[in-house]
């Protein structure tokens, strides 16, 4: 591998390759989902469920204005108990470390 002019008169280059060193041996989930999980889904059960409460107060409430408002504030709730469930699920795995440090193994 060649080394950068930046890091060529550094006094920590050696610091720095290790750390990447590091964290490229890292193992740990696969983010995406996680991320999709966590961003795109609130999202889609948002849009979904206003859709859905929307339908079954149709026959309910004639206004459009109180029908749009109420399935808002439901779509809302349901999101927010997805969001409160992936964050109590999400937040068992997460204080293992995931970076393996080159003396770790030597100690065990």
């Amino acid at each position: 591998m060649i080394e950068n002019d930046n890091c060529s008169g550094c006094p920590q280059h050696h610091d720095c390759k290790s750390m990447y060193k590091a964290l490229g041996k890292a193992e740990g989930s696969f983010v995406a989902i996680r991320s999709i999980a966590a961003f795109l889904v609130p999202i889609l059960i948002f849009a979904l469920g206003l859709a859905v409460f929307d339908k079954l107060f149709q026959t309910r409430i004639t206004s459009s204005n109180p029908r749009t408002l109420i399935s808002a504030v439901l779509s809302l709730f349901v999101c927010l108990i997805y969001v409160t469930a992936f964050r109590l699920i999400s937040s068992r795995g997460s204080d293992k470390c995931i970076i393996k440090h080159e003396g770790d193994e030597k100690s065990k």
